[in-house]
């Protein structure tokens, strides 16, 4: 009978959430905590010591062994939860609400939490910066069995970098993770890389009613998923197409997609939503744009283009353009129009206190030739003369002095060109100094000027990444530079592809410029491209697909690389275009001896090579040409190939180029 009444009384344990676990506990011990049926409460207005608290309920039980129904915390006091600051006492919830001056949150706060399913908090900060101590998303991390994670009303200033990590194991049961505001804005400004990534059964993430402006490459893909949908609810942020990274979006989920509110978001760009929208991306997935009016231009004109084999009709939901048509009854024709300048504040002139700059017809011109001119506290006296936003012209910098660009070198202020002249010891340009510029920029120049960066670049100094964040820009020329190397990924698109750049200019004009190197894919990402002139260095290597872009919308690029230091172990593989007319420009490079599948059935019919001056071996490493003349239609591509003999190469037989090559002209 004995042991029948033990086993009732387990059953009645487990039932109730350990009950008898608050009844050994002595209330004034604990105070102002409290606890009553497995909920541990602490309300307080002043000071209290929670490591005591838990110190004594935790005292001579084996650590993650003693398991609560909930954690209730309500202070105005408790500005710090640090390591393991439960004791190894085990809660199903965690409940914080109006913890008023709770901002640091341990990476370590949780440590061996396995029971905890809910965690909730309302009116609670979490707003210290992700440090080694402070780190509220690594703390979540450590909640292998969370299936809910609410935090309403906080002032959680960013989603990190691989906010969720898997380091204590995958979150596999969390569905749900609801991070919005109520009544006024919200604090989330960015979400990073990856930010959730690693969440494989994520079926519903709410962001709205903050103040997001940047969402970076992947924040929201994931592995190979188990559930089949997914809710990612961004309404009524500050998004603007100009800071939106890459492949941001599921491609394995059916996902539904909520924007409406965002009414910057005048434009989405193709690098943040084509694969959401293609074959890759779910058939059901659907994107909502209810009440923001769209861009009648080119930055929308790929929606337009696809809509048919995208089916968009049945994805991009309530999207009207600027003009009251609904977007996707637009013609080709209709979209096809320079986007417009940001609704911006023309001012035209200058607080005479931020001499030595002039301005004229809304072009700003800086000269600074005997000492280096404050950059940073010019632009910020700019940028504080109205509350408008300032857009001018130009902005052209003439000064020998300065050697850096710092991030956000121009503190708002827009500008529809950037030329830097004369600028001879500007060596190093932050990858963010361009950042606010994203929009208006379209012409970007440098002339004799140093902009040498370091090799490899690095995280404060990358002129290319730079670059990359001027989303509209459209020409970029960069002549008498001491720049020796296009590196590698040069262009990239964590910010957006640049589907308007159609001119590069690194050509070397009265001096011969100093570029030996092209790194592999450094123009891969620039589709639209039609030109890239790289004559009149001193190019020794170009690598892997350098010069090969995604599909093209544009049907013919120029190539110039004469008068460098070319030869025939320069090239990497595929290194030119297969799917674009291309005219590959090659003269003057007098140790050259050519390549492949630029010519043959992959390349475009009309792709032509021109080697005008270039004395061409007459001998093995040639004889692949001669065997393809008619495969190729070599007569009709390779043009002004003259041997060393004199006669036109594609006039030798196999037999006459059967020879052993000459010892190569080594370097």
């Amino acid at each position: 009978m004995k042991t029948n009444i033990v086993i009732l009384l387990s059953i009645v344990t487990l039932v109730n959430g350990c009950p008898e676990y608050c009844n050994d506990i002595n209330k004034d011990d604990i105070a102002p905590c409290t606890c009553q049926d497995g909920r541990v409460r602490c309300v307080a207005i002043d000071d209290v010591d929670l490591d005591s608290v838990f110190a004594y309920i935790a005292d001579g039980i084996a650590y993650g062994t003693r398991e609560y129904e909930s954690f209730e915390l309500e202070s105005t006091y408790i500005s710090t939860l640090g390591p393991a600051a439960f004791h190894g006492l085990l809660f199903k919830k965690f409940i914080f609400t109006t913890c008023s001056n709770l901002t640091c949150i341990s990476p370590a706060a949780f440590e061996g939490q396995k029971s905890t399913t809910i965690f909730t908090a309302e009116n609670t900060p979490f707003s210290s910066p992700v440090t080694a101590t402070c780190d509220l998303f690594s703390a979540l991390s450590t909640l292998t069995n969370v299936n809910q994670i609410n935090i309403v009303n906080h002032r959680i200033p960013q989603i990190p970098d691989n906010a969720f990590n898997d380091k204590m194991g995958v979150l596999e049961n969390l569905r749900t993770i609801d991070l919005h505001s109520t009544g006024s804005l919200g604090t989330i400004i960015s979400v990073g890389n990856n930010s959730f990534s690693t969440l494989k059964n994520l079926n519903m993430v709410n962001l709205s009613n903050q103040k997001i402006v940047a969402i970076n490459d992947s924040a929201f893909q994931f592995p190979r998923a188990n559930w089949d949908h997914i809710t990612i609810n961004l309404e009524h942020n500050n998004l603007n197409g100009s800071r939106l990274g890459s492949h941001l979006f599921p491609t394995n989920k059916v996902t539904t997609l909520m924007l409406a509110g965002n009414m910057n978001l005048t434009y989405l760009p193709d690098g943040a939503f084509y694969d959401f929208f293609e074959e890759r991306g779910h058939d059901k997935n659907t994107c909502d744009m209810l009440g923001i009016q769209m861009e009648i231009d080119r930055l929308n004109m790929w929606l337009v283009d696809n809509k048919v084999t995208m089916k968009l009709d049945q994805k991009l939901l309530h999207a009207m353009g600027k003009d009251g048509t609904e977007l996707l009854k637009h013609t080709h024709k209709q979209m096809d129009v320079a986007p417009p300048a940001a609704n911006a504040h023309y001012f035209g002139h200058l607080p005479v206190d931020i001499l030595p700059c002039t301005c004229h017809n809304n072009h700003i011109k800086c000269v600074a030739t005997t000492k280096e001119l404050d950059l940073d506290d010019f632009f910020d006296a700019l940028a504080h003369v109205t509350n408008d936003t300032l857009y001018y012209k130009s902005f052209e910098l003439v000064d020998t002095a300065i050697t850096y660009l710092p991030p956000a070198a121009f503190h708002g202020v827009q500008f529809g060109e950037l030329k830097f002249t004369g600028c001879s010891n500007l060596q190093c340009v932050d990858p963010r100094a361009f950042e606010g510029l994203a929009y208006n920029t379209t012409s970007f120049m440098v002339e004799v000027s140093d902009f040498r960066g370091v090799d490899p670049p690095n995280s404060t100094c990358n002129l290319f990444a730079a670059l990359s964040t001027l989303t509209n820009v459209e020409t970029i020329n960069i002549v008498g530079s001491e720049l020796t190397v296009i590196p590698d990924n040069a262009f990239n698109h964590n910010t957006g592809a640049l589907t308007r750049l159609k001119n590069i200019d690194f050509g070397g004009r009265q001096t011969k410029g100093k570029i030996y190197k092209v790194g592999k894919r450094a123009f891969s990402t620039l589709k639209n491209l039609n030109m890239v002139d790289l004559s009149n260095q001193k190019i020794v290597a170009i690598g892997d697909s350098a010069f090969q872009f995604p599909r093209a919308n544009w049907d013919h690029i120029t190539v110039n690389l004469e008068h460098n230091s070319l030869n025939g172990s320069s090239f990497g593989s595929h290194v030119f275009p297969t799917n674009k007319v291309t005219t590959l420009m090659l003269a003057g490079n007098v140790n050259l001896t050519p390549f492949y599948d630029f010519f043959e059935e992959r390349g475009h019919d009309r792709n032509t090579c021109y080697m005008l001056g270039i004395p061409m071996e007459i001998d093995r490493y040639n004889m692949w040409l001669v065997d393809n003349i008619m495969i190729m239609k070599l007569d009709q591509k390779l043009l002004n190939a003259m041997g060393e003999d004199g006669i036109l190469l594609l006039r030798h037989t196999h037999k006459q180029m059967d020879v052993a090559p000459p010892a190569a002209n080594a370097l």
